[in-house]
C-alpha cells in the first residue's frame, strides 16, 4: 500500500511537468510554422520589439488587462495595457500604430 501511494505522489509531481513541456513544444512548432524560428523563439521568451505585429504581440504577451484606441484619419493607435498595479495604472503599456508595435513603457 505504501509503495502505491509513493508512486501516485511521484506521478502527481512529474506528469504536470511533462504535459507542460509537450504543450510548449507544440506551441513552438506552431509559432515556427506561422512566423519562422527566430520570431517563434522571441515570442516564447515573451519579448516585445518595434516592428512586431499585433498578432505577434498577442501571442507573446496574451490578452491585455485593458486596451484603449484612438482612430485618426491616417492611422489607428492602440495602447495595450498589461500587469495592473492599481485601479487605472499598469506596469506595461505597449503602443501599436496601424497594427505594428512602435514603442512601450515598462514601469517595473
Amino acid at each position: 500500500m505504501g509503495y502505491f501511494v509513493l508512486v501516485l505522489i511521484i506521478a502527481a509531481l512529474i506528469v504536470p511537468g511533462i504535459l507542460r513541456s509537450q504543450a510548449n513544444k507544440k506551441r513552438r512548432e506552431t509559432l515556427t510554422m506561422r512566423f519562422g524560428p527566430q520570431i517563434a523563439d522571441a515570442i516564447m521568451r515573451r519579448q516585445i520589439w518595434q516592428g512586431q505585429t499585433e498578432e505577434m504581440l498577442l501571442e507573446s504577451r496574451g490578452a491585455p488587462a485593458d486596451m484603449s484606441e484612438t482612430v485618426l484619419k491616417t492611422k489607428v493607435k492602440r495602447t495595450y495595457k498589461y500587469d495592473r498595479v492599481a485601479a487605472n495604472r499598469f506596469a506595461l503599456k505597449v503602443l501599436v500604430e496601424n497594427g505594428v508595435v512602435v514603442g512601450w513603457e515598462d514601469r517595473r
